[in-house]
């Protein structure tokens, strides 16, 4: 179910207690960074290939194995990209493959914790269960949170050299005013690339997502049965606005104690 780092270690001898906390595997690439230019062309490179071969950089580095599977899923995705990593920017591994990954028809990632695999998903990870509805019968507690600051009806990306690509959603425009963000990537340098990512920053913050939080019992329907990017339907009469649509499940907590065992389930809009 879990391997990773242990991270932390709190004793406390007066209460007889030692918490100990830790990061899976992902950890790794948040403290990996690019130390060597690394060029990638989007007429020879699928996206996997990127995400892998970031990765496999710093693998290749003197005390730098961590045991990452990059060899055993070779699939390419299907769908080549452009990346300049240049050396003195040195770049968050970690960073450099979520924004790989979001970009215009990206995918989703995971490592496998028994043979600690990278496995990627194309177009992503998940398949929609109509066989799991949470509702009255599974629901202890419903939080929704809904936060317009990241709205946007306007994208302005800015690109390596100067590079500045805009996408706008007119159904956005007229629904709330013209609303603008900037997002960059110094890392793009073709315009194809730079264009694919504006136009789905726009899609992404074009509504105010509406984020549900459900704390659920663990039998109805069980525990692991469905997994992070599952669409499952949701269905609660709430007293600000009724919910009876498909959510996909982007994380999951699991509580024991010794009276309850409990999820809480983290989902976005679709």
């Amino acid at each position: 179910m879990f391997v990773g780092s242990v991270l932390t270690v709190d004793e406390d001898d007066r209460a007889n207690t030692l918490q100990v906390g830790g990061e899976g595997l992902m950890a790794y690439l948040r403290r990996w960074h690019v130390t060597e230019t690394l060029t990638f062309s989007a007429s020879t490179d699928d996206q996997f290939i990127i995400a892998r071969a970031l990765i496999d950089h710093h693998q290749d580095k003197s005390g730098g194995d961590f045991g990452i599977d990059t060899f055993s899923a070779e699939d390419p995705s299907g769908r080549n990209r452009d990346r300049t990593y240049k050396k003195e920017a040195q770049k968050n591994i970690y960073d450099a493959i979520v924004e790989l990954s979001e970009v215009d028809d990206g995918f989703d990632f995971e490592f496998h914790p028994a043979s600690r695999r990278f496995d990627l998903f194309y177009p992503r990870r998940g398949r929609r269960r109509t066989d799991i509805v949470f509702d009255t019968r599974n629901i202890r507690s419903f939080r929704r949170q809904r936060d317009a600051t990241g709205q946007g009806s306007q994208l302005i990306g800015k690109f390596a050299d100067e590079l500045i690509v805009t996408a706008q959603h007119s159904g956005a425009v007229a629904k709330y005013g013209l609303t603008q963000r900037v997002i960059v990537h110094q890392d793009v340098t073709q315009l194809q690339t730079a264009t694919d990512h504006v136009v789905d920053a726009a899609r992404a913050y074009r509504d105010i997502p509406n984020l549900l939080t459900l704390t659920v019992n663990t039998t109805d329907p069980q525990l692991f049965t469905y997994e992070p990017g599952d669409e499952v339907k949701v269905k609660w009469a709430s007293k600000y606005d009724t919910v009876n649509e498909f959510q996909r499940l982007i994380g999951l907590d699991v509580i024991w104690t010794a009276s309850k065992e409990e999820a809480v389930l983290y989902l976005e809009p679709l």
